[in-house]
């Protein structure tokens, strides 16, 4: 009898390496389709804390911003999470590293 097929712990040829490797991989975040809105996702820096309220007032003046949506606002199933909507990607903060 031969032995059977082993899966788990064998290794996988991966088709994308290369393109990962050479800097030639296309992700989410270079796609640039017309009328792409950016957004960024604002959470409380402490555990469990309920935000109740956010003043949009100057984030909304920017130049091209989409209207900013945010659960506290919108009577929508309170997450605590509030997303701005942003034309211009050079407005919307980036995540820290």
């Amino acid at each position: 009898m031969s032995p059977a097929p082993r899966f788990v712990g064998s290794e996988v040829k991966r088709l994308e390496d290369p393109r990962l490797l050479r800097g030639q991989a296309q992700y989410v975040d270079d796609l640039t389709l017309s009328g792409l809105a950016h957004g960024h996702v604002l959470r409380s820096p402490y555990a469990h804390a309920r935000i109740v309220r956010l003043d949009t007032a100057e984030a909304e003046k920017l130049p091209g911003a989409s209207p900013f949506v945010a659960s506290v606002q919108a009577r929508v199933r309170r997450t605590g999470t509030g997303v701005f909507l942003d034309r211009h990607a050079e407005n919307c903060p980036r995540q820290p590293k």
